[in-house]
């Protein structure tokens, strides 16, 4: 069931905190991660004034699509990539936010160009802490990957980065963020047109210290309490 004031009272409570928090960019970009979220619950969020949504599964995203598709709501890619499920997501969605691979960006650019669809949005997916349990392009290669995906996929518009660093660095209220932020701003500078999609619930303030452009919430706008 979608308790619509809880969810109203969370959302301007993940507003204003990031308000207060950011440093350093004019305004943030927020992505709400609604993956495994009713259609109700999407729809409160949209009366708020939500117009972004996040998306794991291409399955889950398909249907909530269809079944909203009289709002005009921009549907974001975020979690693992899958080769053969790549058209169904670039005809459906408007923004991939983690692409991990070069074979996966000839993939999308295939389809964009088949779908009609140009200068489509794309973040590459950073695996900062090279984590193996992660996908994603190492720091040492992704500045070069981004400048070859612009150059040979003219379908496609390098963003810049996202990343999901490791779980020890979360904390709710640590201000002065680890290397490994700073780095994937400086890194994300130099990707595409420079934006960088970091912070989630658990590092939100950390992201916007180290001058996230974009953070994608989940738990703290769907909590119950």
């Amino acid at each position: 069931m979608t308790y619509t004031p809880t969810l109203a009272k969370n959302f301007h409570r993940v507003q204003a905190r990031i308000a207060t928090l950011r440093t350093t960019a004019p305004s943030v970009r927020l992505i709400v991660a609604s993956k495994g979220r009713d259609v109700a619950a999407i729809e409160a969020l949209y009366a708020q004034g939500q117009r972004e949504f996040g998306e794991n599964f291409t399955t889950e995203l398909e249907n909530k699509s269809q079944l909203l598709q009289h709002l005009d709501i921009k549907w974001i890619y975020i979690g693992v990539l899958q080769s053969n499920k790549i058209a169904r997501l670039v005809r459906c969605c408007d923004e991939i936010q983690s692409l991990a691979s070069r074979k996966h960006a000839r993939y999308v650019e295939r389809y964009a160009a088949q779908y009609g669809k140009h200068a489509y949005p794309v973040y590459l997916a950073v695996n900062i802490d090279n984590e193996a349990q992660k996908r994603g392009f190492s720091a040492a290669e992704v500045v070069a990957a981004a400048q070859e995906i612009a150059h040979n996929c003219p379908h496609l518009q390098v963003e810049g980065l996202m990343a999901v660093p490791a779980s020890i660095y979360c904390d709710r209220d640590q201000q002065h963020p680890p290397p490994a932020y700073h780095e994937l701003r400086r890194l994300a500078s130099c990707c595409g047109h420079g934006k960088l999609s970091l912070g989630m619930s658990a590092d939100l303030a950390l992201a916007l210290h180290a001058g996230t452009d974009c953070v994608r919430i989940g738990r703290d706008v769907f909590a119950s309490n």
